[in-house]
Order: C-alpha cells, then structure tokens, then sequence
C-alpha cells in the first residue's frame, strides 16, 4: 500500500514476482539464487548442501550425496563395479563411508534431461514405498551429472532367477511365483494412483 499525496488516500499497489527467485528464502540463509541457472540454488563458497526440498507444495526431503562421495564409493566409477546398463544409464555397486552398500545409477547425459524433470522422478521413484520394491536413498547433481542412489540388492536383479538359463521344477516353480508376485506388486501400485 501507498499513500496517494494528492488525493491523501491509499493506492494499493501489487508486486508479483518474476521468479523462484523473487520469493522469499528459496535457498535457504546459506545459498544464491539465480532464476537463469540450472539448479537455480547455489551454496555459498564454504557450505554444501545437507539436504533437498522439493518446492511447489512438496516436503519431501532426501539426502543428497556430494559427487565427490560417489566417486569414492564406486572407486571412480570402476568397471569392475559396474552391475550393468539399462537405457537410462550405468548402475554401480558403491560402499558408501560407513560401510553401506549402495547402487548408484549414472543418468545418461545424452538423454538432455533438465533438472525439473529430474526432480519430479526423484519425488515419484522416492514416495514409491513397498516391501518388493528398491528403496531410492538420495541423488545427486553434478552439473550435467544425475545420480540416483539406491539401496544395494545382494541377491542380484530378478531378471537372473526369471530368465536364467537351465532350469529344474523347482527353479520354474519359484520363477512362476516371482511373476506373480511381480503381477500382485502392480496391481497395488495401480490402487495406490
């Protein structure tokens, strides 16, 4: 509101903001907002980022890992830690500092993605939560560099017991039983959406 002098009266006046960066604390005390970057958060030379909000209305908030912490924990993105490569990208096995075993997927530069959209996967994968389904951990950005860390599975991908080569009776029988379960698993998914 401004006070109007010659008419000594009120004049309402609205400032609509231009971007994320317009509004109040978007980073945080510690960062620096720039609506033409991708993030468009940066830390302040000597603090890092702990943790990640999701804006628009969505709390949800993950870990994020420091690349420096991946490279470590994959021992630089070793092949021999490579569990294989879907379209999306590589998946490594990583041990994290204090021991935990990780898989970290590696998104595909090429596949252009910007950072929105990466955040709305990660919100997606991270509030799908069932006991049959990989737990995602954090991610991680690194300029161009997506990654989405996960928990490890040390009895391998179901792929192997599904499709595996030779198999008994009671190696088919258990493959059935892993589609069903795979078939009851979706139907749930679609109950919950």
């Amino acid at each position: 509101m401004n006070m109007e002098a010659e008419e000594n009266k009120w004049l309402k006046v609205q400032a609509v903001p231009k971007g994320q960066c317009d509004l109040y604390n978007t980073c945080g005390p510690f960062g620096s907002c720039k609506n033409n970057d991708s993030p468009i958060c940066k830390c302040l030379k000597g603090y890092e980022l702990k943790s990640y909000r999701f804006t628009q209305g969505n709390s949800l908030e993950l870990p994020v890992f420091r690349f420096k912490c991946i490279e470590t924990a994959t021992k630089n993105f070793c092949y021999r830690n490579k569990l294989g490569e879907g379209r999306f990208g590589p998946v490594y096995k990583g041990i994290l500092a204090d021991g935990q075993e990780v898989a970290i997927k590696q998104l595909w530069r090429s596949l252009g993605q910007d950072i929105e959209v990466f955040k709305n996967e990660v919100t997606l994968i991270s509030e799908l939560q069932h006991r049959n389904l990989v737990k995602l951990m954090g991610f991680c950005i690194n300029g161009e560099e997506k990654l989405m860390i996960y928990e490890y599975m040390s009895n391998r991908s179901l792929d192997v017991f599904i499709l595996g080569g030779s198999r008994s009776n009671d190696q088919a029988a258990l493959s059935w039983n892993i589609v069903e379960g795979i078939a009851r698993g979706l139907l749930n998914l679609h109950r919950d959406f």
